[in-house]
């Protein structure tokens, strides 16, 4: 497994040198994008869609999926404040960040009514959650505009509840502009 960690990361290190070394080295290669948007799934940041605003040092990302159908409301919404901590440059050009995060996810599937095997009756189902975490995250970006993102750090699930803690993972992927 870590062999095949090593060997994606090399790849990705790698395209990212060619990229780089493109033709549109003078202008999109040395310019800092604010907007990105795209998907990520994380267990404390939200899945879905995905947008971040990123103008300066500080960095905001929003991430939701709701769908609702007939007798049923699944909503999913994240929201994570951004910090950056160190730009990375290959020869010069932006290659990637690394940031610290904390983030703050609510869960909602709602369903009208489900039969009950025990009781032999119909009953309304609610669940209801909310996730927070924080921990330290990573861009590589991938040419000029596309950007994969993964972060790591601490959860706290279920806080409206009764709260367990674990280690969480949050990845995404990103068109800058």
């Amino acid at each position: 497994m870590k062999k095949l960690c090593f060997l994606i990361f090399g790849c990705l290190a790698m395209s990212t040198n060619n990229f780089a070394q493109s033709n549109q080295r003078d202008t999109e290669s040395t310019e800092k994008f604010k907007q990105q948007i795209g998907l990520a799934a994380g267990f404390t940041t939200g899945y879905g869609f995905s947008y971040r605003y990123w103008p300066g040092k500080l960095g905001v990302q929003i991430t939701t999926l709701p769908k609702f159908e007939e007798g049923r409301a699944d909503v999913n919404i994240g929201f994570t404040p951004l910090i950056e901590l160190k730009e990375v440059k290959l020869n010069g050009y932006y290659v990637g960040k690394w940031y610290l995060y904390a983030s703050a996810n609510y869960m909602l599937d709602e369903t009208g009514s489900r039969w009950n095997e025990l009781t032999q009756e119909s009953e309304s189902y609610k669940y209801e959650a909310i996730n927070a975490g924080a921990g330290v995250g990573f861009d590589i970006y991938v040419g000029n505009r596309i950007g994969f993102n993964g972060m790591a750090g601490y959860g706290f699930y279920e806080i409206n509840k009764s709260i367990t803690t674990d280690l969480t993972a949050e990845i995404g992927i990103y068109y800058k502009w």
